[in-house]
């Protein structure tokens, strides 16, 4: 345990100190090469969650994005009835009409 700059005590993280860890599991093990190994091993399964984490939120927000899509047009009635045409838009079609 050690103090930081303003007194309060600071426990050090395994990531603010790689090589205690390897040389703590070549201190078991006896091999510093296998414990280099596993230290990269790990950061790759750590990278692979990760990105695994970001492809699954990406995922669940594309399908929260058209289920609310959905819903909207459900409540907007899309569903092929007709609408009342106002007068603008019956005297614009009467003159597309007449016109074809």
């Amino acid at each position: 345990m050690q103090r930081n700059h303003i007194g309060i005590p600071h426990y050090r993280r395994a990531i603010d100190r790689p090589n205690q860890i390897t040389e703590d599991v070549s201190i078991k093990t006896g091999n510093r090469r296998a414990c280099r190994l596993e230290a990269t091993v790990f950061r790759e399964q750590m990278i692979n969650f990760l990105e695994a984490a970001v492809v699954f939120l990406l995922v669940t927000n594309a399908l929260s994005i058209a289920a609310t899509t959905y819903a909207i047009q459900l409540l907007n009635g899309s569903s092929g009835a007709k609408r009342e045409q106002g007068i603008i838009e019956r005297k614009l079609n009467a003159i597309v009409q007449r016109a074809s």
